[in-house]
């Protein structure tokens, strides 16, 4: 199977690269595509600047690629801009069969930027003839040596959890933590990907992967706090009160990295479809409740 993929730098693409299966020829596609070229280049011309280099038959394209902070225009629109112009060029490259990985945080009625800019992207590559959406919850992994989880944003997007958690005996939790939480492990969205491709498995679906159940961001602490055998008392604040304190939190721990989009993400999951059963019949997967505590 010829694939080509997209976003080879990101954390989920990680996984999936670090055991690529034999049977798989992956080509990198690691060119950046420049901003103003998304918006200014017609789509053949788009084509003919970052594709036609490419003279391989691609059976597969893999695209975990997501444009976050820009300065010319709102994520929502840049992300839209760029799916038109891949959807044209695979078109134009006869790839039948194009996997695009979303996120949890993209769902009907969706109220944050980032999952309404992953939701019309979903819409663009159901236009395909074949095409699977696979929708990760926070992807993680456990050190367990160190007693932390990393996850989100290149395995970053724990660490101003992890600050607070090693730093403070009061936890801040936006809200009243009831809100549902899922995560996956990137070997495990790595393995159902490696299904994807091999079992042909493109009949054009959306799925939610993650790994486990859904539990509630209280449970998730709670479990959290058992893994690093540590005690510690949550703190619930109002999300309109929570900017406040993540600002004055910054002042003295300057690496801290929480911002308004990691609360809002946080709080705005939504588990839409649920193949939990098929998934777990087709690969074996770990389950986040059974971390060795």
């Amino acid at each position: 199977m010829k694939i080509l993929l997209f976003g080879s730098n990101t954390y989920p693409a990680n996984f999936f690269l670090k055991n690529i299966n034999k049977s798989f020829e992956v080509t990198i596609c690691d060119q950046k595509f420049e901003h103003t070229d998304i918006f200014d280049l017609n789509n053949d011309l788009f084509y003919k600047k970052y594709f036609l280099s490419f003279d391989e038959d691609f059976e597969c394209s893999l695209n975990f690629i997501h444009i976050h902070n820009v300065s010319i225009c709102s994520e929502i629109e840049i992300n839209k801009k760029l799916s038109e112009k891949m959807f044209f060029s695979f078109n134009k490259m006869k790839i039948k069969k194009n996997i695009y990985i979303s996120s949890v945080n993209s769902y009907t009625d969706t109220k944050t930027e980032y999952g309404r800019s992953k939701m019309t992207c979903e819409e663009i590559y159901k236009s395909f003839e074949r095409f699977i959406i696979i929708r990760p919850s926070t992807i993680i992994e456990i050190d367990y040596e160190k007693k932390i989880i990393r996850g989100g944003k290149k395995g970053k997007s724990f660490n101003g959890l992890n600050t607070i958690i090693s730093k403070f005996f009061i936890i801040p939790v936006p809200g009243f933590g009831k809100y549902s939480q899922t995560v996956c492990f990137g070997s495990d969205l790595a393995k159902f990907i490696d299904y994807t491709i091999v079992n042909n498995y493109f009949n054009n679906k959306v799925i939610n992967f993650y790994t486990g159940e859904a539990i509630s961001y209280n449970k998730f602490l709670d479990i959290y706090f058992n893994f690093k055998k540590i005690k510690r008392i949550k703190f619930y604040i109002p999300k309109v009160l929570i900017t406040a304190t993540l600002k004055f939190l910054k002042m003295i721990f300057k690496e801290l990295n929480i911002s308004n989009k990691n609360i809002d993400n946080l709080s705005n999951q939504k588990i839409e479809f649920d193949f939990t059963d098929e998934i777990k019949k087709k690969i074996k997967l770990k389950k986040f409740n059974d971390i060795n505590l």
